[in-house]
């Protein structure tokens, strides 16, 4: 006997269709009260275990990603474009590896200028890492690197740059006094003139000449009168206070000596009293 539901075609297919649809919101409800279950979990109990992991994970990706980055970038210090070379040591001065100082240094000595400037900024970004290196280099034979070395080392605020100077300084290395003539004016060192108009006689620089006709220094401005005379050219007399100036700018530990020596000064009179006392 065949049942009756089945004997009218129309109606078994009523009933087919309703199963199937059935079926249909039993697959789609499973889903939604899964993840109502795993909602109502506390959150430390199942992400706190992985939570770490997966910080460390990313932290190693990281690294791995900006050694990688790092590589690739002093590799591009070597391109044939410019603009290549340019960015990569602008982009090498953004990360602050150590392992790029020395070099965006060798970078120092690349033909184009723009190339060497953003290499000198990268190596001021990365700070007293660079420090050590650049003080190496300050005697290089190469005309562009100790100069380039010693701007670097007059941005980084660190003792150890302002000694190396003051050793370049006293040692009249022409190279580094070019490339910071005007920190050296601006330091105003007593007796360290020589090394300067040394370093105009040898780098006959319109600029340098300029800056000491104008600073205030009267040794200073003979040596720009007589660089006048030899070169036949008119120097620019620029207007009362806008000139960089002698001795403005003492921040060296050198130009701190007169004010340690003052407390020395007044020690004797102190030591007068207490004897007159007794």
């Amino acid at each position: 006997m065949i049942p009756q539901v089945f004997r009218n075609p129309w109606k078994s297919r009523r009933w087919l269709v309703a199963g199937i649809f059935v079926c249909f919101c039993l697959l789609g409800l499973e889903p939604i009260y899964g993840q109502a279950d795993s909602q109502s979990q506390p959150a430390g109990a199942v992400k706190s275990p992985e939570t770490g992991k997966h910080k460390e994970s990313r932290a190693t990706k990281k690294a791995e990603k900006d050694n990688r980055d790092v590589k690739k970038l002093i590799s591009q210090l070597k391109d044939r474009d410019r603009t290549v070379r340019g960015t990569a040591a602008a982009n090498l001065g953004e990360i602050k590896s150590v392992s790029a100082v020395r070099p965006l240094i060798h970078s120092l000595k690349d033909g184009d200028p723009w190339v060497r400037a953003q290499a000198s900024a990268s190596l001021i970004a990365i700070g007293p890492p660079a420090v050590e290196p650049l003080i190496a280099v300050l005697k290089d034979n190469d005309p562009f690197i100790p100069a380039l070395s010693a701007v670097a080392l007059t941005k980084i605020k660190d003792p150890r740059a302002d000694s190396a100077l003051m050793s370049a300084l006293n040692e009249q290395n022409a190279k580094v006094i070019l490339g910071v003539h005007t920190f050296y004016v601006k330091l105003g060192v007593k007796g360290s003139e020589g090394a300067l108009i040394e370093t105009l006689k040898k780098y006959p620089s319109r600029e340098i000449a300029e800056e000491f006709l104008n600073c205030g220094n009267p040794a200073l401005k003979e040596a720009a009168q007589t660089w006048e005379h030899k070169f036949n050219q008119r120097l620019r007399h620029f207007p009362p206070g806008t000139a960089i100036q002698w001795g403005s700018g003492r921040e060296a530990p050198p130009e701190q000596k007169p004010t340690e020596q003052k407390p020395t000064e007044q020690k004797p009179p102190e030591q007068k009293q207490s004897n007159s006392a007794h």
